[in-house]
């Protein structure tokens, strides 16, 4: 009867020994995606922190017919913006701009 309590524990050593080499394997399998995961990262670690967001004004004008243009200090608020795509509608144009730091006007 001892002898059997012994063989039972023998398998049962051996059957967590294999669940064990298992789990290493999927160790390794995870280690290869993270690998994969982190040198994609690398690949854009010049794009962190970018982002994109929409911003929308409405300015009511009694005399349009004497704005020509609109400055914005957009560009000195947030220094590291690159660029702003622009949707300009008006009772007499529409058009789609892109300001950039050097060119922060919009003329109507």
């Amino acid at each position: 009867d001892h002898d059997h309590d012994h063989d039972h524990d023998h398998d049962h050593d051996h059957d967590h020994d294999h669940d064990h080499d298992h789990h290493a394997d999927d160790k390794h399998q995870h280690q290869e995606k993270h690998d994969e995961n982190h040198h994609q990262d690398e690949q854009h670690k010049d794009h962190g922190g970018h982002g994109e967001f929409t911003i929308e004004y409405h300015y009511q004008c009694d005399d349009l017919a004497k704005l020509e243009q609109i400055n914005t200090q957009w560009f000195k608020l947030f220094a590291a913006t690159e660029k702003v795509r622009i949707n300009l509608l008006t009772d007499t144009k529409q058009a789609a701009l892109e300001l950039a730091p050097q060119q922060s006007e919009i003329k109507l």
